[in-house]
């Protein structure tokens, strides 16, 4: 009986062990803003059993998008007086499956600028105005479904990916703004998963406990 458990514990650790991960990744190259939403896709989890001893369950699928924004930001007070002007060269982007998973990555590049009173030129420039030329910075969001049917098969995830500029300026009751605005995406789908004993494994695996006890009594 001792080694009857002990092929049984084995079983149990062997279906613990093959836990793993399966990644499928896509990507939208920088383009101006707004891009709209796309309509892509990536792989489905195959949970069909590859050999003739293990089948695969599916236990945690996890939508991620890391958005890139890329651009200038242009500036001129035309106040009277000095003032602290900020902006924000930023994007909006977001990727959606299956199952009502959504997440929504925001990367800005900010900061700020003291310009003096409008020195009389509108030209982004002078000791009034700033043109600050390839910006970029990055955001990452995740976002897990809350129902996994839509990722099982050997088909593909209906997926949309979409960005949309919110660049911004403030700090002067008068002042002009100019921005270029571009973002980019990179996506992926991650697959968690555990290997399971078939029947046929789990009856072999106790044909194996069995004999050793036998021989054992023997």
């Amino acid at each position: 009986m001792k080694n009857a458990l002990i092929a049984l514990t084995l079983l149990a650790g062997t279906s613990g062990a093959l836990a793993q991960t399966v990644t499928y990744t896509g990507a939208q190259p920088m383009t101006t803003t707004n891009w709209g939403t796309f309509a892509v896709s990536l792989p489905q989890f195959d949970n069909t059993p590859s050999g003739a001893f293990f089948g695969y369950n599916l236990t945690g699928v996890t939508l991620t998008v890391s958005g890139t924004v890329q651009g200038d930001v242009r500036l001129e007070s035309l106040d009277n007086s000095a003032a602290s002007l900020t902006y924000n060269l930023a994007a909006s982007v977001t990727f959606a499956g299956p199952g009502g998973a959504s997440a929504v990555a925001l990367p800005v590049a900010s900061g700020s600028f003291a310009a003096t009173a409008f020195d009389g030129t509108i030209d982004f420039g002078g000791t009034s105005g700033i043109s600050l030329l390839n910006l970029t910075n990055s955001n990452t969001a995740s976002s897990t479904p809350g129902s996994f049917a839509g990722y099982i098969g050997n088909g593909s995830v209906p997926l949309t990916i979409g960005a949309v500029g919110a660049s911004n300026a403030s700090g002067a009751g008068n002042v002009i703004s100019a921005f270029a605005t571009d973002a980019s995406a990179d996506y992926r789908i991650v697959y968690t998963y555990e290997a399971i004993p078939t029947p046929g494994a789990a009856a072999l695996l106790g044909l194996g406990g069995l004999v050793a006890f036998r021989r054992r009594r023997a």
